[in-house]
């Protein structure tokens, strides 16, 4: 588990923004996972579980990207009215 299966090159148009990639299908007994490269640029995909070839012989994988988003969080005090 943990083993880098793909080193996955995203072509990221907008060099000063992070990339976060998701399985779209493929993944439903969970045998991957996607890691977010160092640099936030790109992605790894690793095994997550044991992977048997004999049992199964090819895994169909889709995996989507986007721009990883960075909302910030609001925080809002409300104070009670004095009467």
């Amino acid at each position: 588990m943990g083993s880098l299966v793909q080193e996955l090159d995203v072509v990221n148009q907008d060099v000063d923004k992070s990339v976060e990639c998701f399985f779209v299908a493929g993944n439903d007994e969970a045998k991957f996972a996607l890691q977010e490269a160092t640099d936030g640029k790109e992605c790894n995909l690793v095994t997550n579980d044991v992977i048997d070839r004999e049992t199964t012989a090819r895994y169909d994988l889709t995996i989507s990207v986007r721009y990883r988003t960075s909302r910030k969080k609001r925080q809002r005090t409300l104070c009670p009215q004095h009467q």
